[in-house]
C-alpha cells in the first residue's frame, strides 16, 4: 500500500469506521458476560475480545480479529509459537517487548469498553490513536489456555501501523538509548534444536493448548 495514504487521516478514518462497526454494531458480549461485570466486575468486552483472541474459530463474520493481541511473559512460550509449524529452512522470530520502557501503558483497572469509547472520540475527531497499551485486569474469567501461555494483551490502538512500527518511532521521538522492542532470530536449520530444548523445558502442545480437541 502506498506509504502516503497508509499513514493518512483518510486511512485511520476506514480502518476506525471497520473497527468499531465490528465491535458495537455488528457484535458486541453476551449478556453473560454483561452479567458477571455485575457480579464479578469482569471487564466484559475485555473477555469478549480474549476469547476470540484465544479461540479463533468462535470468531465469526468476515472482519477477524480484535485490536487485542495477545503476549507471553515466558521465554519458552514464545519460542514454542516461533517454532511451531515452521519448515527447517525457514527462520523463526521471537519478538521482545519492554513494558518499562513504554511509559505508562499497564491497566489493570481501566476497561477496555471505556478505552473504546476514546478510540471512537479520537477518531471522529481525527486525532491521533495514541501508543498501545497493555491489559492485565485484575479480575478475569479463568481460562486454563490463557493461564499456561502466560497472556498479557497489547490494545493496538493506531491500526494504520504494525507494533514494532510504532514502538520502533516511539524509541526515535524519545531520543532515549532505552530499546522497547527487538526481534531475536531462530535460525535456519534450528527447528529440531529448539523443539528438543522445549521439550526439557515441559512445553508441549496439551500444556500450550489444554483444552484443544483431538
Amino acid at each position: 500500500m502506498c506509504r502516503d495514504y497508509r499513514h493518512s487521516v483518510a486511512y485511520q478514518r476506514l480502518l476506525g469506521e471497520l473497527f468499531l462497526y465490528k465491535f458495537g454494531t455488528k457484535t458486541k458480549p453476551n449478556d453473560e458476560l454483561f452479567a458477571l461485570e455485575k457480579e464479578k466486575e469482569c471487564d466484559p468486552w475485555f473477555e469478549y475480545m480474549k476469547q476470540i483472541q484465544q479461540y479463533p474459530k468462535e470468531d465469526l463474520g468476515s472482519l477477524k480479529g480484535s485490536f487485542l493481541l495477545d503476549w507471553t511473559q515466558r521465554a519458552e512460550i514464545a519460542v514454542y509459537f516461533a517454532n511451531d509449524g515452521r519448515q527447517d529452512e525457514s527462520e523463526g522470530a521471537v519478538w521482545v517487548a519492554d513494558a518499562d520502557a513504554m511509559g505508562a501503558v499497564l491497566h489493570q483497572d481501566l476497561t477496555v469498553g471505556e478505552i473504546l469509547l476514546r478510540f471512537e472520540e479520537a477518531l471522529r475527531a481525527d486525532k491521533a490513536m495514541g501508543i498501545p497499551l497493555i491489559f492485565c485486569p485484575r479480575k478475569q474469567i479463568a481460562c486454563d489456555r490463557t493461564k499456561n501461555q502466560d497472556a498479557v494483551y497489547v490494545a493496538q490502538m493506531d491500526l494504520r501501523c504494525d507494533l514494532e512500527e510504532i514502538w520502533k518511532q516511539l524509541e526515535k521521538e524519545r531520543g532515549t538509548k532505552e530499546t522497547i522492542v527487538l526481534k531475536l532470530v531462530l535460525p535456519k536449520r534450528t527447528k529440531d534444536e529448539c523443539a528438543r530444548w522445549l521439550e526439557t523445558e515441559g512445553i508441549c502442545e496439551k500444556l500450550v493448548y489444554p483444552d484443544k480437541e483431538v
